[in-house]
């Protein structure tokens, strides 16, 4: 991956990427980039672009995560991709954000599901069952997509099995009478 420099009007030295891919139709196009402060910043950039476009388990799980959603936008509704973004921001991609799909393996998943299951909020409140199965199907989600579309051999979180369950507990609702009996004792209007 070479990386080239040269010199703006004002005298300035910088780099750029210049080569040639092949895209998801067979053409073979050429890109360059300029403007990069440093040989390693250009050959980084060049790096990260042929990835993206790069059906190779291989690929980095945050690249992977990112044509995931692109994919997506066109497939859901609005609301559900706000959800995904959400949910892989802050449960998913900061555990497995770095990782190559290939070194994902059910021994790693299984090690996230545990962080999950024993994390504690503020006040000491787990996840509830039903949010931390809602995580889990997101998860598998994304590595059905790698499977399909990246050469994965399998879905790890097949053989970890889920976690939560998928039904809420029981909504506990009051009649009338006992929310009437409540209500006198509440000094508000």
């Amino acid at each position: 991956m070479p990386a080239y420099k040269y010199t703006t009007k004002t005298g300035r030295q910088l780099w750029y990427a210049n080569f040639y891919y092949v895209d998801w139709k067979g053409d073979r196009l050429h890109k360059c980039k300029r403007g990069f402060s440093t040989k390693k910043e250009a050959q980084e950039w060049e790096r990260n672009f042929l990835s993206k476009g790069s059906s190779d388990p291989t690929i980095p799980f945050s690249l992977l995560l990112e044509n995931y959603m692109v994919d997506m936008q066109s497939r859901l509704k609005p609301t559900t991709i706000g959800n995904k973004e959400q949910i892989y921001k802050t449960k998913i991609l900061p555990f497995f954000g770095d990782m190559r799909i290939c070194d994902i393996t059910p021994l790693v998943v299984r090690r996230w599901q545990n962080s999950l299951i024993e994390f504690r909020d503020d006040h000491g409140q787990p996840y509830s069952q039903t949010y931390l199965k809602s995580i889990h199907v997101q998860l598998s989600c994304l590595m059905n997509y790698a499977v399909r579309y990246y050469g994965l051999d399998k879905n790890p979180c097949h053989s970890t099995g889920g976690i939560g369950k998928s039904d809420a507990e029981e909504m506990h609702i009051w009649s009338r009478e006992q929310f009437e009996n409540f209500i006198q004792y509440e000094k508000k209007s």
